[in-house]
Protein backbone atom coordinates (compact mmCIF):
# COMPACT_ATOMS: atom_id res chain seq x y z
CA UNK A 1 0.00 0.00 0.00
CA UNK A 2 2.30 3.30 -0.70
CA UNK A 3 0.45 5.40 1.37
CA UNK A 4 -0.77 3.32 4.18
CA UNK A 5 -3.88 2.31 5.01
CA UNK A 6 -5.54 5.39 6.89
CA UNK A 7 -6.36 4.69 10.45
CA UNK A 8 -9.97 3.94 11.48
CA UNK A 9 -11.26 4.50 8.20
CA UNK A 10 -12.29 1.28 5.48
CA UNK A 11 -9.79 -0.24 3.19
CA UNK A 12 -10.45 -1.94 0.35
CA UNK A 13 -8.29 -4.19 -1.67
CA UNK A 14 -9.67 -6.38 -4.55
CA UNK A 15 -7.53 -8.70 -6.05
CA UNK A 16 -8.36 -12.19 -8.90
CA UNK A 17 -7.09 -15.30 -8.55
CA UNK A 18 -7.32 -17.91 -10.93
CA UNK A 19 -7.14 -21.88 -10.10
CA UNK A 20 -7.79 -25.51 -11.81
CA UNK A 21 -9.16 -28.17 -9.62
CA UNK A 22 -7.73 -31.64 -10.66
CA UNK A 23 -9.58 -33.15 -13.31
CA UNK A 24 -11.69 -30.18 -14.41
CA UNK A 25 -10.34 -30.07 -17.98
CA UNK A 26 -11.57 -33.90 -18.10
CA UNK A 27 -14.34 -35.10 -19.96
CA UNK A 28 -17.33 -35.23 -15.82
CA UNK A 29 -20.52 -35.16 -15.78
CA UNK A 30 -19.91 -34.47 -12.00
CA UNK A 31 -17.09 -33.47 -9.93
CA UNK A 32 -16.14 -32.77 -6.84
CA UNK A 33 -14.37 -29.03 -5.42
CA UNK A 34 -13.61 -27.11 -2.36
CA UNK A 35 -14.29 -23.58 -1.61
CA UNK A 36 -11.07 -21.62 -1.55
CA UNK A 37 -10.27 -19.64 1.68
CA UNK A 38 -8.52 -16.52 1.99
CA UNK A 39 -7.52 -15.12 4.66
CA UNK A 40 -5.90 -11.17 5.96
CA UNK A 41 -2.64 -12.42 7.79
CA UNK A 42 -2.65 -11.32 11.18
CA UNK A 43 -6.05 -9.73 11.38
CA UNK A 44 -7.59 -9.75 15.09
CA UNK A 45 -11.10 -10.31 13.93
CA UNK A 46 -12.20 -11.64 10.37
CA UNK A 47 -15.50 -11.84 8.98
CA UNK A 48 -17.44 -11.08 5.67
CA UNK A 49 -18.96 -13.61 3.00
CA UNK A 50 -18.51 -16.02 0.23
CA UNK A 51 -20.29 -16.31 -2.95
CA UNK A 52 -20.32 -19.32 -5.05
CA UNK A 53 -21.41 -18.68 -9.06
CA UNK A 54 -21.71 -21.91 -11.56
CA UNK A 55 -21.86 -20.51 -15.81
CA UNK A 56 -22.98 -21.66 -18.58
CA UNK A 57 -23.98 -25.23 -18.14
CA UNK A 58 -22.77 -26.08 -14.93
CA UNK A 59 -24.77 -26.28 -11.14
CA UNK A 60 -23.41 -26.06 -7.95
CA UNK A 61 -23.91 -27.96 -4.83
CA UNK A 62 -22.81 -27.33 -1.11
CA UNK A 63 -22.23 -30.99 -0.12
CA UNK A 64 -20.68 -30.51 3.45
CA UNK A 65 -20.42 -26.55 5.61
CA UNK A 66 -18.36 -25.87 8.43
CA UNK A 67 -18.77 -22.29 9.79
CA UNK A 68 -20.86 -20.90 7.06
CA UNK A 69 -24.40 -19.62 7.47
CA UNK A 70 -26.92 -19.15 4.58
CA UNK A 71 -27.16 -15.02 3.74
CA UNK A 72 -30.13 -14.10 2.68
CA UNK A 73 -30.56 -10.88 -0.33
CA UNK A 74 -31.64 -8.29 2.90
CA UNK A 75 -28.26 -9.42 4.08
CA UNK A 76 -25.97 -8.99 1.07
CA UNK A 77 -25.76 -4.97 1.19
CA UNK A 78 -23.97 -5.45 4.06
CA UNK A 79 -21.06 -7.50 3.40
CA UNK A 80 -20.56 -5.87 -0.29
CA UNK A 81 -22.27 -9.01 -2.11
CA UNK A 82 -25.33 -6.11 -3.47
CA UNK A 83 -26.13 -6.94 -7.00
CA UNK A 84 -23.93 -10.03 -7.35
CA UNK A 85 -25.81 -13.06 -8.61
CA UNK A 86 -24.78 -15.93 -7.00
CA UNK A 87 -26.13 -19.67 -6.60
CA UNK A 88 -24.56 -20.37 -3.03
CA UNK A 89 -23.84 -17.26 -0.88
CA UNK A 90 -23.00 -17.77 2.92
CA UNK A 91 -21.21 -15.43 5.80
CA UNK A 92 -18.28 -16.49 8.20
CA UNK A 93 -17.46 -14.81 11.45
CA UNK A 94 -13.64 -16.19 11.51
CA UNK A 95 -11.65 -17.34 8.49
CA UNK A 96 -11.59 -21.06 9.68
CA UNK A 97 -14.73 -22.31 7.70
CA UNK A 98 -14.74 -24.76 4.71
CA UNK A 99 -17.06 -26.23 1.96
CA UNK A 100 -16.94 -29.02 -0.17
CA UNK A 101 -18.58 -28.37 -3.20
CA UNK A 102 -20.55 -30.82 -6.14
CA UNK A 103 -20.65 -29.50 -9.32
CA UNK A 104 -22.45 -31.07 -12.39
CA UNK A 105 -23.19 -30.28 -15.39
CA UNK A 106 -26.21 -30.67 -17.41
CA UNK A 107 -26.84 -33.00 -20.18
CA UNK A 108 -27.62 -31.15 -24.03
CA UNK A 109 -30.12 -32.57 -25.82
CA UNK A 110 -29.25 -32.80 -29.36
CA UNK A 111 -30.97 -33.31 -32.55
CA UNK A 112 -29.71 -33.65 -36.15
CA UNK A 113 -30.11 -33.46 -39.42
CA UNK A 114 -27.94 -34.95 -42.18
CA UNK A 115 -26.91 -35.26 -45.90
CA UNK A 116 -25.30 -38.19 -47.81
CA UNK A 117 -24.05 -36.82 -50.85
CA UNK A 118 -22.30 -39.59 -53.32
CA UNK A 119 -20.81 -38.19 -56.53
CA UNK A 120 -20.48 -41.84 -59.50
CA UNK A 121 -17.46 -41.65 -61.62
CA UNK A 122 -16.21 -44.44 -63.67
CA UNK A 123 -13.13 -44.73 -61.61
CA UNK A 124 -14.43 -44.25 -58.52
CA UNK A 125 -17.18 -42.39 -56.11
CA UNK A 126 -16.77 -39.06 -54.17
CA UNK A 127 -18.45 -39.27 -50.75
CA UNK A 128 -19.95 -36.12 -48.80
CA UNK A 129 -21.50 -35.46 -45.60
CA UNK A 130 -22.99 -32.71 -43.55
CA UNK A 131 -24.38 -32.66 -40.44
CA UNK A 132 -26.39 -30.21 -38.46
CA UNK A 133 -27.02 -31.00 -34.68
CA UNK A 134 -28.91 -28.75 -32.91
CA UNK A 135 -27.67 -28.73 -29.30
CA UNK A 136 -30.14 -27.50 -26.89
CA UNK A 137 -30.73 -27.11 -22.59
CA UNK A 138 -26.59 -27.17 -22.52
CA UNK A 139 -23.60 -26.86 -24.87
CA UNK A 140 -21.05 -29.34 -25.61
CA UNK A 141 -17.66 -29.77 -27.54
CA UNK A 142 -18.13 -33.69 -28.25
CA UNK A 143 -19.80 -34.60 -31.65
CA UNK A 144 -19.78 -38.14 -32.96
CA UNK A 145 -21.10 -39.84 -36.21
CA UNK A 146 -21.15 -43.38 -37.88
CA UNK A 147 -20.06 -44.80 -41.07
CA UNK A 148 -20.15 -48.31 -42.40
CA UNK A 149 -17.08 -50.28 -41.65
CA UNK A 150 -15.97 -50.81 -45.79
CA UNK A 151 -15.58 -47.32 -45.88
CA UNK A 152 -12.08 -45.66 -45.18
CA UNK A 153 -10.20 -45.74 -42.14
CA UNK A 154 -8.42 -42.17 -42.95
CA UNK A 155 -10.85 -38.95 -44.13
CA UNK A 156 -11.30 -35.33 -43.41
CA UNK A 157 -13.74 -33.82 -41.06
CA UNK A 158 -14.01 -30.04 -40.69
CA UNK A 159 -16.39 -27.44 -38.68
CA UNK A 160 -18.42 -25.51 -40.96
CA UNK A 161 -19.50 -22.02 -39.95
CA UNK A 162 -18.20 -20.99 -36.73
CA UNK A 163 -17.50 -24.58 -35.48
CA UNK A 164 -14.01 -25.40 -35.43
CA UNK A 165 -12.71 -28.84 -35.00
CA UNK A 166 -10.00 -29.38 -32.99
CA UNK A 167 -9.37 -33.14 -33.61
CA UNK A 168 -11.22 -36.37 -34.23
CA UNK A 169 -10.49 -40.00 -33.95
CA UNK A 170 -12.02 -43.22 -34.79
CA UNK A 171 -13.01 -46.66 -33.17
CA UNK A 172 -14.90 -49.62 -34.18
CA UNK A 173 -18.19 -50.05 -32.64
CA UNK A 174 -21.46 -52.58 -32.95
CA UNK A 175 -24.93 -51.33 -32.89
CA UNK A 176 -27.78 -53.46 -33.82
CA UNK A 177 -25.45 -56.72 -34.76
CA UNK A 178 -23.69 -54.65 -37.61
CA UNK A 179 -20.63 -53.32 -36.99
CA UNK A 180 -19.44 -49.21 -37.67
CA UNK A 181 -17.07 -47.02 -37.65
CA UNK A 182 -17.55 -44.27 -35.14
CA UNK A 183 -15.43 -41.02 -35.46
CA UNK A 184 -15.16 -39.06 -32.07
CA UNK A 185 -15.40 -35.19 -32.79
CA UNK A 186 -13.42 -32.69 -30.34
CA UNK A 187 -14.31 -29.40 -31.21
CA UNK A 188 -12.43 -26.08 -29.78
CA UNK A 189 -14.91 -24.81 -27.79
CA UNK A 190 -18.43 -25.65 -26.08
CA UNK A 191 -20.85 -24.63 -28.55
CA UNK A 192 -25.09 -24.58 -28.37
CA UNK A 193 -28.19 -24.45 -31.15
CA UNK A 194 -26.47 -25.58 -35.26
CA UNK A 195 -23.16 -26.62 -34.91
CA UNK A 196 -22.36 -27.95 -38.61
CA UNK A 197 -19.55 -30.54 -39.87
CA UNK A 198 -18.85 -32.05 -43.00
CA UNK A 199 -16.71 -34.86 -43.98
CA UNK A 200 -15.13 -35.77 -47.10
CA UNK A 201 -13.51 -39.19 -48.69
CA UNK A 202 -12.77 -40.78 -52.19
CA UNK A 203 -13.62 -44.59 -52.27
CA UNK A 204 -13.52 -47.26 -55.09
CA UNK A 205 -17.30 -48.26 -57.11
CA UNK A 206 -19.51 -50.38 -54.46
CA UNK A 207 -23.31 -51.91 -54.92
CA UNK A 208 -23.97 -49.81 -52.18
CA UNK A 209 -24.41 -45.58 -51.19
CA UNK A 210 -22.18 -45.51 -47.84
CA UNK A 211 -25.00 -43.13 -45.42
CA UNK A 212 -23.63 -41.58 -42.43
CA UNK A 213 -25.34 -41.33 -38.72
CA UNK A 214 -25.37 -38.85 -36.21
CA UNK A 215 -24.44 -40.65 -32.79
CA UNK A 216 -25.86 -39.60 -29.35
CA UNK A 217 -28.68 -37.96 -30.50
CA UNK A 218 -32.04 -38.15 -29.32
CA UNK A 219 -33.59 -37.75 -33.06
CA UNK A 220 -32.49 -37.36 -36.59
CA UNK A 221 -33.82 -37.22 -40.21
CA UNK A 222 -30.93 -38.08 -42.89
CA UNK A 223 -30.99 -37.07 -46.83
CA UNK A 224 -29.22 -38.78 -49.09
CA UNK A 225 -28.96 -37.71 -52.84
CA UNK A 226 -26.93 -39.45 -55.44
CA UNK A 227 -25.28 -37.92 -58.79
CA UNK A 228 -24.62 -40.01 -62.09
CA UNK A 229 -22.18 -39.54 -64.61
CA UNK A 230 -22.29 -38.97 -68.83
CA UNK A 231 -20.36 -42.04 -69.40
CA UNK A 232 -22.38 -44.26 -66.85
CA UNK A 233 -26.27 -45.69 -66.90
CA UNK A 234 -27.09 -45.79 -63.43
CA UNK A 235 -30.14 -46.46 -61.54
CA UNK A 236 -31.05 -46.10 -57.96
CA UNK A 237 -32.87 -48.51 -55.87
CA UNK A 238 -34.37 -48.25 -52.20
CA UNK A 239 -36.21 -51.00 -50.84
CA UNK A 240 -40.15 -50.80 -50.87
CA UNK A 241 -40.71 -51.20 -47.07
CA UNK A 242 -38.30 -48.37 -46.44
CA UNK A 243 -39.48 -45.14 -44.76
CA UNK A 244 -38.57 -42.97 -47.32
CA UNK A 245 -39.96 -39.97 -49.45
CA UNK A 246 -38.41 -38.75 -52.47
CA UNK A 247 -37.27 -34.97 -52.34
CA UNK A 248 -37.47 -32.38 -54.62
CA UNK A 249 -33.37 -30.86 -54.95
CA UNK A 250 -34.77 -27.64 -53.23
CA UNK A 251 -34.70 -29.29 -50.03
CA UNK A 252 -31.12 -29.61 -50.30
CA UNK A 253 -30.07 -26.04 -49.86
CA UNK A 254 -29.91 -26.09 -46.98
CA UNK A 255 -26.54 -27.92 -47.16
CA UNK A 256 -23.07 -26.39 -47.78
CA UNK A 257 -22.46 -28.70 -50.89
CA UNK A 258 -24.48 -28.44 -53.57
CA UNK A 259 -25.30 -30.83 -56.01
CA UNK A 260 -24.85 -30.93 -60.19
CA UNK A 261 -26.99 -31.27 -62.88
CA UNK A 262 -27.16 -35.10 -62.51
CA UNK A 263 -29.02 -35.88 -59.09
CA UNK A 264 -30.19 -39.34 -60.04
CA UNK A 265 -32.05 -39.57 -56.58
CA UNK A 266 -32.68 -37.70 -53.48
CA UNK A 267 -34.32 -39.43 -50.52
CA UNK A 268 -35.41 -38.65 -47.13
CA UNK A 269 -35.38 -41.04 -44.10
CA UNK A 270 -36.11 -40.37 -40.78
CA UNK A 271 -33.89 -41.97 -38.39
CA UNK A 272 -31.57 -44.35 -40.12
CA UNK A 273 -31.63 -44.56 -43.60
CA UNK A 274 -32.55 -47.65 -45.56
CA UNK A 275 -29.96 -49.05 -47.68
CA UNK A 276 -29.72 -47.42 -50.69
CA UNK A 277 -27.88 -49.41 -54.38
CA UNK A 278 -27.02 -48.81 -57.35
CA UNK A 279 -26.90 -50.95 -60.04
CA UNK A 280 -24.32 -49.04 -63.33
CA UNK A 281 -23.11 -49.89 -66.50
CA UNK A 282 -21.07 -47.92 -69.03
CA UNK A 283 -22.16 -46.91 -71.98
CA UNK A 284 -21.96 -48.22 -75.45
CA UNK A 285 -19.16 -46.10 -77.22
CA UNK A 286 -20.29 -44.52 -80.58
CA UNK A 287 -18.02 -43.31 -83.13
CA UNK A 288 -18.58 -39.74 -84.70
CA UNK A 289 -18.40 -39.83 -88.76
CA UNK A 290 -15.19 -37.50 -89.48
CA UNK A 291 -17.84 -35.76 -92.16
CA UNK A 292 -21.57 -35.16 -91.63
CA UNK A 293 -24.03 -33.68 -94.19
CA UNK A 294 -25.82 -31.02 -93.22
CA UNK A 295 -27.57 -29.93 -96.33
CA UNK A 296 -28.03 -32.47 -99.32
CA UNK A 297 -29.45 -30.96 -102.81
CA UNK A 298 -30.18 -33.17 -105.90
CA UNK A 299 -31.54 -31.74 -109.41
CA UNK A 300 -31.84 -34.45 -111.89
CA UNK A 301 -33.13 -33.47 -115.79
CA UNK A 302 -34.20 -36.44 -117.41
CA UNK A 303 -33.54 -36.26 -121.56
CA UNK A 304 -36.31 -37.84 -124.01
CA UNK A 305 -33.05 -40.59 -125.03
CA UNK A 306 -33.08 -41.78 -121.73
CA UNK A 307 -30.18 -40.46 -120.32
CA UNK A 308 -30.48 -38.40 -116.83
CA UNK A 309 -28.16 -35.40 -115.59
CA UNK A 310 -27.36 -34.79 -111.91
CA UNK A 311 -26.24 -31.91 -110.04
CA UNK A 312 -25.33 -33.10 -106.69
CA UNK A 313 -24.71 -29.87 -104.25
CA UNK A 314 -23.67 -31.32 -100.39
CA UNK A 315 -22.93 -29.11 -97.50
CA UNK A 316 -20.88 -30.64 -95.34
CA UNK A 317 -19.09 -30.44 -91.56
CA UNK A 318 -15.32 -31.91 -91.54
CA UNK A 319 -12.03 -31.71 -90.74
CA UNK A 320 -10.93 -34.66 -92.89
CA UNK A 321 -8.24 -33.78 -95.31
CA UNK A 322 -9.90 -36.37 -98.34
CA UNK A 323 -13.14 -37.33 -99.20
CA UNK A 324 -14.67 -40.24 -100.93
CA UNK A 325 -17.73 -39.54 -103.51
CA UNK A 326 -19.26 -42.73 -104.69
CA UNK A 327 -21.40 -42.59 -107.76
CA UNK A 328 -23.84 -44.57 -109.35
CA UNK A 329 -23.28 -47.82 -111.64
CA UNK A 330 -22.52 -46.80 -114.84
CA UNK A 331 -22.55 -43.21 -114.44
CA UNK A 332 -19.81 -40.58 -115.95
CA UNK A 333 -18.26 -37.73 -113.34
CA UNK A 334 -18.30 -34.62 -115.24
CA UNK A 335 -17.09 -32.24 -113.33
CA UNK A 336 -16.40 -31.61 -109.12
CA UNK A 337 -15.47 -28.63 -107.11
CA UNK A 338 -15.38 -27.30 -103.46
Amino acid sequence: IPQGAPAETPYEIRFQAVSTPEKWLGDWTQIGATLPVFAAIGAAKDEGAVGVTAVDDLDVLADDLQGLVPLDDVEKPRYGMAGVETDLVYRYDSPNYSAKLRVERAKPTITARTYSFARIEPDDWHLRYELIYDIQDAGTDRLALLLPMDTPSTLSIRGLDNAIVKEFNATEVEQSGQRWRRWDVLLAQRMQGNVRIAADYTTSPRETVPVVLAEGVAYQTSIVAVEGHAELDAEVMVKKDAQARKVDIGELAAAEYQVGKRVLAAYEFVGSAAEMRVAMRRRSALELPTAIVQRAELVSLLGANGVCQTAARFHLRTKAMYLEVELPEKSELWSIYL
